[in-house]
């Protein structure tokens, strides 16, 4: 609503005060929306649990099953992942770079790929020539949104667990077994600076810190 009164206002449609304004307007009548809708966030294997499952995983070969192993790896978004294209990797230095338009900050995203997130791919790469890397191999059709969610529910059915929060199973193990300072982390999730100031001034991506610390989340992985 207040961007709707505030376009009106733009075109001379309306000449009043915006009554949809929050500050100091109706956050004098209205409660915080913080404190009328919790924040549900996505179930999330627990992170000791993640070797035993990628192991199971890794032994699945459909496609969605690769596309799962390597947003695992590179603790990506499930838009990121499915929107892969072979222009976007430089597998001799071992990168996948996303232009800022398929990002949600719209800033470049550069992801150092494990050896094991390098496989995924070759494999894949091995397979097929299409321009995107996560597509049926019968038909060529992109994989949908649902693919990995599904495949979850049909071989992990004991698990409450969803695609999403395996950034969080990766966030956690961060935070607990190594000792990465937690912007380098926050970097490797693509997660923007809370502090507006310190993030202005910084000129780097920690993009030769972040190599060790997917190498070791990549071990971490498979080290069932």
């Amino acid at each position: 609503l207040r961007k709707i009164f505030g376009y009106a206002k733009v075109l001379k449609l309306y000449d009043g005060e915006n009554p949809a304004v929050w500050q100091d307007n109706l956050e004098h009548l209205l409660p915080k929306s913080k404190d009328i809708a919790k924040v549900k966030h996505f179930s999330a294997l627990e992170w000791e649990k993640l070797p035993p499952f990628f192991k199971n995983l890794w032994h699945h070969d459909e496609i969605s099953a690769e596309a799962l192993k390597f947003l695992i790896l590179t603790a990506s978004r499930t838009g990121e992942v499915l929107g892969a294209t072979r222009d976007e990797f430089d597998l001799d230095k071992a990168i996948w770079c996303l232009p800022p338009e398929r990002m949600k900050a719209k800033v470049e995203h550069r992801i150092p790929l494990s050896e094991n997130a390098l496989l995924v791919i070759e494999n894949i790469l091995r397979k097929h020539n299409r321009p995107h890397i996560f597509t049926h191999l019968r038909n060529g059709e992109p994989l949908s949104n649902n693919a990995m969610r599904l495949l979850l529910r049909r071989n992990f059915k004991n698990k409450d667990i969803t695609v999403h929060g395996f950034r969080s199973t990766f966030r956690e193990w961060a935070a607990i077994k190594t000792t990465y300072r937690s912007d380098i982390i926050e970097f490797a999730l693509a997660h923007q600076l809370k502090d507006r100031v310190k993030a202005a001034y910084l000129r780097t991506d920690f993009l030769e810190e972040r190599k060790g610390l997917m190498k070791d989340w990549g071990e971490y992985a498979l080290c069932a």
